[in-house]
């Protein structure tokens, strides 16, 4: 498991957790807000969605992990 291989504490855990939660939330309702989209619409809102998402993962993980931990 990724986790045991970078040997995260319990705290590096606990907020890799809640950032799971709520991403998944996020995701939740921004699907919401799009199934009435035209499909060429949709496509594009999801690849910007992905990208926005991507970043915030990158900053978090970038404040969450010590450097031996980035690898």
């Amino acid at each position: 498991m990724v986790q045991d291989d970078l040997n995260l504490s319990d705290q590096q855990k606990q907020m890799l957790q809640q950032m799971k939660a709520g991403a998944a939330e996020g995701l939740q309702q921004f699907m919401q807000q799009i199934q009435n989209a035209p499909d060429e619409e949709r496509g594009k809102l999801l690849q910007q969605f992905r990208e926005q998402a991507n970043k915030q993962v990158n900053e978090v993980l970038a404040q969450l992990l010590q450097p031996e931990q980035a690898k």
